[in-house]
Parts: C-alpha cells; sequence; structure tokens
C-alpha cells in the first residue's frame, strides 16, 4: 500500500477534486486552474473564453511551425480516449483561436494503469482507494506511486509545454509539483 496523505492534505484534495488544472512548464506560457464541477467537464467547450493566448514571437519562413505539446490526465472513471473526445470542443476552441502556421498544439492523452472493472470498456483511475474511501477523505492511495512515476518519466523524457488534468489527473499533477519531482528535473 502507497501512501501520498503527507503530501496534499484532505482541504487540497476537496477542492482539487473539481477541478481542472493547467499547470505550465514553460515560464513564457499561461499558468491557470479553473474550479469546475464535475459535470462541468461535459461542457468544457465554455473553457474557450478564458483562453487568450499571447502572440508569441512568429518563426521565420524557414523555421518549422512551434509545437505546443500538452499531457491531459483524464479523472477516475475515464481513460484517455474518453478524455479527447470530451475535449474536443476545447481542442477545437484553441485551434480556432490561434490560426497560425506558425504555432500548433500536439496533444497526449495517456490512460491510467488501474482499471475499475472487468469490461474493456471499464473506466480507469490513477490509484485505487479502500472500500468506501473517496479521494478526499482516503490516507492511502494504493498504486500512486506507480502512475506518479509513469507521469513524471513521461512529462520529463517527452519535453510536454503544458500538463492539463481533471479530478484525480490534476490532483496527480498536484501531488507531482507539491513534491518538486517536475521542477527538479526541468
Amino acid at each position: 500500500m502507497e501512501c501520498c496523505a503527507g503530501i496534499i492534505g484532505s482541504m487540497v484534495l476537496r477542492i482539487l477534486q473539481y477541478t481542472l488544472c493547467l499547470v505550465s512548464v514553460l515560464p513564457s506560457f499561461c499558468v491557470a486552474a479553473f474550479s469546475a464541477p464535475a459535470a462541468a467537464v461535459s461542457r468544457i467547450h465554455g473553457l474557450r473564453r478564458a483562453f487568450k493566448l499571447r502572440a508569441m514571437n512568429a518563426s521565420p519562413d524557414d523555421e518549422p511551425a512551434r509545437s505546443i505539446r500538452i499531457l491531459a490526465l483524464h479523472g477516475k472513471g475515464n481513460t484517455g480516449p474518453s478524455f479527447q473526445k470530451a475535449l474536443e470542443p476545447l481542442i477545437a476552441a484553441l485551434n480556432d483561436r490561434v490560426s497560425s502556421d506558425d504555432i500548433c498544439f500536439d496533444w497526449d492523452f495517456p490512460t491510467a494503469p488501474y482499471s475499475l472493472g472487468e469490461a474493456e470498456s471499464a473506466g480507469r483511475a490513477w490509484w485505487q482507494l479502500p472500500s468506501g474511501e473517496r479521494s478526499f477523505t482516503a490516507t492511502t492511495y494504493i498504486g500512486y506511486n506507480k502512475s506518479a512515476s509513469l507521469i513524471e518519466n513521461q512529462i520529463c523524457s517527452e519535453d510536454f509545454d503544458l500538463v492539463f488534468g481533471h479530478s484525480q489527473g490534476a490532483i496527480l499533477l498536484a501531488a507531482l509539483l507539491a513534491t518538486d519531482r517536475l521542477v527538479s528535473q526541468k
């Protein structure tokens, strides 16, 4: 059994459970966090008004387009592909707002390692909890270290510009940032 309760207190977990969290690893890019009830994820296109990308230096004609790499972590009960589908309006809005040959967005939607059921279509989780526990009341997060290592390695080896998480995905990112595991390797 693994525990991250010392990393993030129960109040922070309670707040982050319903948080969409964008965290930039580039100082020149935007940093934002959006609190939203879980139901708001289905209306994610409403967030497009919150995005105002500042003008970036245009590339000379001989340079390739600047690709902004985004890692998006789903919440408990979803998968990478289902989260990608839910974010299609946001992705389209970003692409529309930045209509430039100089910038493109490259999204990666990994799927959490822990299955929530037998069916192939069952949702996934970044960690498991003892029976009857919720993320904000639990003191034990079974499998947290495995997921944290997977995401830490992916972020550090694939050079993402932005990490984005919903619910459990946001909690995982906040925990990694709280321990400076990501910052110290960048």
